[in-house]
């Protein structure tokens, strides 16, 4: 094999591991994205069933 063959060959395994590194960025990127959906929605949901018990009690004052 000639130096030049070597040195192509060099080249692409560097590209790969390249890439690979882009892969995995692009996969920790979507699981932060998801993650924080996540937490949008449960901090939506908590707001929700504390106005429901807001809503309940005032709905109880005004009862009396």
């Amino acid at each position: 094999m000639s130096e030049y063959e070597v040195a192509t060959l060099a080249a692409r395994h560097v590209g790969i591991r390249i890439a690979a590194g882009h892969v995995v960025t692009g996969f920790g990127q979507i699981a932060v994205v998801a993650w924080g959906i996540r937490a949008m929605q449960r901090a939506g949901d908590q707001r929700a069933r504390d106005q429901d018990q807001r809503h309940a009690g005032t709905m109880d004052a005004l009862a009396m």
